[in-house]
């Protein structure tokens, strides 16, 4: 099914500078086109958070090497709200810790994250 899905984009893609990045994104889009076709909204009145990328596997062995998660997608959505995307929040500045050094990295960053946003309750 996979291969039937992703089969018309294959010669677009082979000719991009980086076919794999290029088959990479393709592939993210062809997830978060089934993640939200699945999203349901119709549990009351809470909140769901949806947050999506690619995983870039790295060479195992060293710490300069380590996995990386590129995100893509996160949003909150609501019943009868519109969703609201949340992606600049990953990259404002003024926002951002340093989750080394927070007082409160060791009891679960993220956890805390979503509890400063109000969307959980504090650990």
């Amino acid at each position: 099914e996979i291969k039937k899905e992703f089969a018309p984009f294959v010669e677009a893609l082979s000719k991009t500078e980086c076919p794999m990045a290029a088959c990479t994104y393709q592939a993210w889009e062809m997830v978060k086109d089934r993640m939200l076709r699945i999203v349901n909204t119709k549990f009351g009145s809470g909140r769901l958070v949806l947050i999506g990328g690619i995983i870039l596997n790295l060479p195992d062995g060293d710490p300069e090497y380590d996995d990386h998660f590129l995100p893509l997608m996160f949003e909150m959505r609501q019943e009868g709200q519109t969703p609201i995307d949340l992606m600049g929040r990953l990259s404002n500045i003024n926002i951002q810790q340093d989750l080394g050094v927070s007082p409160w990295a060791a009891i679960g960053a993220e956890r805390e994250v979503f509890a400063w946003m109000t969307w959980s309750p504090p650990a």
